[in-house]
């Protein structure tokens, strides 16, 4: 029975020592740190009525849409002013969550966060508004 225990806890040492070897370590890299709050937030070109003007001109209303319904979302703005991370964070419905993340998924880029004078990546939420009849 003891042979047994301890072949097993070889094995299991053995495929933890493997994959610890497998997996490469992460180095960090102030590029990549996404802050939540910064000293100026990042900005749609243009400003919020660019921004809402965008969403009407390009978010797809989903056909099957039969109730007023809002999608929010979170994504990153990094310092080059591209929208990363598009993620849902409250569902509206299958097909308006699709549609919210295209819409974001081909945004123009914004004007970047800024922090101690330098460019940073940020995280952001927006909600969607779906109207009916629209």
């Amino acid at each position: 029975m003891k042979k047994i225990f301890y072949a097993t806890c070889f094995v299991v040492a053995l495929t933890s020592a493997a994959q610890a070897q497998q997996t490469a370590p992460q180095v960090y890299t102030p590029e990549q740190e996404v802050y939540i709050n910064v000293e100026r937030k990042p900005q749609f070109a243009g400003g919020d009525s660019a921004l809402f003007a965008y969403i009407k001109e390009h978010l797809e209303y989903p056909k099957d849409l039969r109730t007023d319904a809002r999608a929010l979302v979170e994504f990153v703005v990094r310092a080059d002013g591209s929208i990363t991370d598009a993620k849902i964070l409250r569902s509206a419905c299958k097909s308006c969550d699709e549609a919210a993340l295209k819409l974001l998924n081909n945004m123009p880029k914004w004007v970047a966060a800024q922090q101690n004078g330098e460019a940073v990546s940020v995280k952001q939420t927006l909600p969607i508004y779906f109207k009916v009849g629209q």
